[in-house]
């Protein structure tokens, strides 16, 4: 009877874990939080101090329950589940490490954008738009920051879907988040490309 109990709730569990993960598969909504969030540190609009990577409490058995000891290897749930679709984790070592690294690059590609040299991208990164007016060392240094930042923006993804255990597959609905919200939040009379291709100043 007792083993027949294990059982029946370890079935239990597997299926509403895996149901739970169809639900949570991409969590758009945490998604567009965790881009917010992140755009507005890279930018320097945030007035907050940089985040320390969080560390995880230790997770202690419940002593004396049988049923714990017969299912701890199962390593997934609802819990687990529903406080991922409530929050992407953005404050990892890897992440971080993107994160200072644009925001530093930022403030040199700053004056390109407000000039109008620079647009935000349909593809989650940033783009030349129109540099005929620099000199050719500095349409030179600039092709090269923007390559590095634009390195660093799929880094960020794939730091993101890694650390948040996200299917590859979630990397390039990352990319399409990340382009919505740094085109919403795009300042007054910058350019940015709209998914057409064209490019439009906001």
């Amino acid at each position: 009877m007792k083993k027949n109990l294990i059982w029946a709730v370890a079935t239990c569990l597997v299926f509403i874990g895996a149901c739970v993960t169809v639900n949570i598969y991409f969590p758009a909504a945490a998604a567009q939080k965790a881009a917010d969030k992140i755009i507005d540190e890279i930018q320097g609009t945030d007035q907050k101090p940089a985040e320390q990577p969080q560390k995880m409490p230790d997770q202690k058995p419940v002593q004396g329950s049988w049923l714990h000891e017969e299912l701890r290897w199962i390593s997934f749930g609802p819990s687990s589940a529903f406080a991922a679709e409530a929050d992407l984790e953005i404050s990892t070592p890897g992440i971080l490490a993107v994160k200072e690294s644009m925001k530093a690059r930022y403030q040199q590609l700053k004056p390109y954008f407000d000039s109008g040299v620079l647009g935000l991208a349909n593809s989650g990164q940033i783009a030349i738009r129109d540099a005929s007016a620099l000199p050719l060392k500095e349409k030179a240094t600039l092709n090269s920051l923007v390559g590095q930042q634009n390195k660093d923006f799929m880094s960020l993804y794939q730091e993101i879907a890694r650390a948040n255990h996200l299917s590859p597959d979630a990397v390039p609905q990352l990319q399409k988040t990340f382009a919505d919200r740094l085109r919403a939040k795009a300042q007054p009379g910058r350019w940015i490309q709209t998914d057409d291709g064209a490019w439009v100043k906001k």
